[in-house]
């Protein structure tokens, strides 16, 4: 599942996994695969762009939970958690998962939240501000400087690769019921083996 920051990506994911639970969900935040950036490296430092993420940790991982076995934890768990075994359901959420060829190959259904950009600045800043992460100042200029040049880039492209777009403003009932359904049935095709 993706879209761009604060399109509503893990809310709907945790809505997923509830309405879905006779499935044993695990839900996967693309976040806990976020790379450690070194103090000579902050000029650098994006949370917006693939070099944000530890790619190989997460294919190995979702391969890993698509055979059926235990994964992970996530890099920013290591140490802190034990491995995590899939259920019958993975959903993996963040605003770029689907760049990557192989992890896109690793997903059954690709979900994109298209939420108008205005709504998702308001929605990030307010976010950021009331999560005590940073002053607004702040949370606007890391706005400006990482996620405004790089939505377009690396997540809005990522409808192209997309199986269901749904405006996400909240998602409406009908749209989240296309989900679910959508969601079983690519249960069903992998249980089959198709």
């Amino acid at each position: 599942m993706t879209g761009g920051s604060a399109s509503g990506k893990s809310t709907l994911a945790q809505r997923l996994a509830v309405r879905l639970a006779a499935l044993h969900p695990l839900v996967v935040p693309q976040d806990q695969y976020f790379r450690t950036w070194g103090p000579d490296e902050q000029h650098l430092r994006t949370t917006n762009s693939p070099p944000a993420l530890q790619w190989e940790a997460l294919r190995a991982d979702l391969a890993r939970w698509r055979a059926g076995e235990p994964a992970g934890p996530p890099p920013r768990l290591r140490g802190r958690a034990a491995p995590q075994a899939p259920g019958g359901l993975v959903l993996l959420d963040g605003h770029l998962v689907l760049w990557d060829e192989e992890v896109r190959s690793l997903c059954d259904l690709k979900v994109y939240l298209d939420l108008p950009d205005d709504e998702r600045v308001v929605r990030r800043l307010l976010r950021d501000a009331e999560r005590g992460q940073m002053p607004l100042a702040d949370a606007a200029a890391w706005y400006r400087r990482d996620v405004l040049p790089n939505f377009p880039r690396y997540t809005a492209p990522a409808r192209w690769w997309a199986d269901l777009v749904l405006p996400a403003a909240p998602v409406t009932a009908a749209g989240f019921e296309a989900l679910v359904a959508a969601v079983e049935a690519a249960v069903g095709r992998v249980s089959a083996g198709g």
